[in-house]
């Protein structure tokens, strides 16, 4: 059966490639070539013209939207992941979700549009061949020395060739012999972070762009996840008793009288609000309450507070409380698989809290920086506290 691909919708997956490309935060090399792409292809109608003509059996277009769905999960996966483990804990496990993912990012790029665009173009995949246009890609300035070495030892192993023939051989072989040898937990965990093939035989430009850009050149050997490729130590029976009991401790202290007061002086703030769950109720009632927490503390002392404006001191403090709580919790979930056991086991803090607590002090949060601190509105997603994201991800997992 034989297929077309359009000019016009081969161009919009172009460009939603593209657009997809420049939101990616901390966008992979194998990102860097497919936007260089997007941006050859974009120069003019004709080379899209030409690339739609080049396969008549198959859709082209559909090649860029397998792409962009593929670059969609890894950028929502690595925010989720984020959010769950903190910027820490997430830097090893990040690793391995990349490591998923670049084998069909380069097969996209290497067995899929290298042979398109060559036949398309009369030429190979844009920049691909000669290592000085990935210069910019290696060098950030002038002052990046650390990039200028990679690239320069680059060009001493493989010469001006992007793409060279046993890479991988090539280059363990002579690093171990300039920078010195590999036992073979480092040899195993740089071949899972490089090599693009199931073998640990072959790497690539991009795997070296990404190696050298992330742990620095030479290889800071510290660094390196060594862990990733094994299981985490069993904890010690004497560590199990003590993250037991700082779980029960946190667990006892939702219980206790301190604690009931304050969830009680939210409910009482928010119980005029009809729809419990109206976060836009919920809203214009935080502000109600940032309002006049402002004028209470515009008096000279507290003596002269009305009635309202305790009560609203009240749930500044509830909202404090509960927010280090939760952060507690945060904190104690990130400890291992035993203390996440151990939540688990007794169904706490539980969805239903989660939810209570989302929509009772996050517009509180909110009100607070808008309207007390006076912080820059359009900085509120990058200034909200983290525990939120946290506790999105934990509702995710349950």
């Amino acid at each position: 059966m034989t297929m077309t691909t359009t000019f016009k919708v081969l161009k919009q997956e172009i460009t939603r490639l593209q657009q997809t490309l420049e939101g990616w935060p901390h966008i992979e090399p194998e990102g860097l070539a497919l936007r260089k792409l997007c941006q050859l292809l974009q120069e003019s109608d004709d080379n899209i013209t030409k690339l739609a003509a080049a396969d008549k059996a198959n859709d082209i277009s559909l090649i860029f939207q397998d792409t962009i769905d593929s670059v969609e999960k890894f950028i929502e996966r690595d925010q989720e992941g984020q959010d769950l483990w903190g910027n820490m804990l997430w830097k090893t496990r990040r690793d391995l979700l990349l490591s998923q993912f670049r084998l069909t990012w380069q097969n996209i790029l290497f067995d899929q549009l290298n042979p398109l665009v060559e036949k398309a173009l009369s030429r190979p995949f844009p920049f691909y061949y000669e290592i000085e246009h990935f210069k910019n890609d290696m060098i950030k300035d002038d002052k990046d020395e650390v990039g200028a070495g990679s690239y320069q030892y680059y060009q001493h192993l493989f010469k001006r060739n992007a793409k060279p023939s046993g890479m991988w051989a090539t280059f363990m072989e002579r690093y171990q012999a300039q920078f010195g040898p590999w036992d073979d937990n480092t040899r195993h965990c740089l071949a899972y972070l490089v090599c693009t093939d199931n073998h640990a035989r072959e790497m690539s430009i991009y795997s070296y762009i990404a190696i050298t850009r992330e742990y620095g050149f030479p290889l800071d050997m510290e660094k390196l996840p060594l862990t990733m490729l094994s299981p985490p130590p069993a904890p010690s029976e004497q560590a199990r008793v003590e993250t037991a009991k700082m779980v029960m401790d946190l667990i006892t202290e939702f219980s206790t009288l301190e604690m009931r007061n304050h969830l009680v002086a939210l409910y009482t703030w928010f119980k005029d609000c009809k729809d419990k769950r109206d976060k836009n109720q919920k809203q214009e009632r935080s502000n109600e309450w940032a309002q006049v927490m402002l004028g209470a503390r515009a008096k000279p002392s507290i003596n002269e507070w009305t009635d309202e404006e305790k009560q609203a001191e009240r749930v500044d403090l509830a909202r404090r409380a509960i927010s280090l709580f939760y952060q507690r919790y945060m904190v104690m979930w990130r400890m291992g698989q035993f203390a996440r056991d151990l939540f688990s086991d007794v169904d706490f803090p539980g969805k239903g809290r989660i939810y209570e607590m989302k929509e009772n002090v996050l517009p509180l949060d909110h009100a607070n920086f808008h309207l007390i601190i006076r912080g820059d509105p359009t900085k509120w997603n990058s200034k909200r506290p983290k525990v939120y994201k946290f506790l999105d991800q934990v509702i995710k997992q349950t």
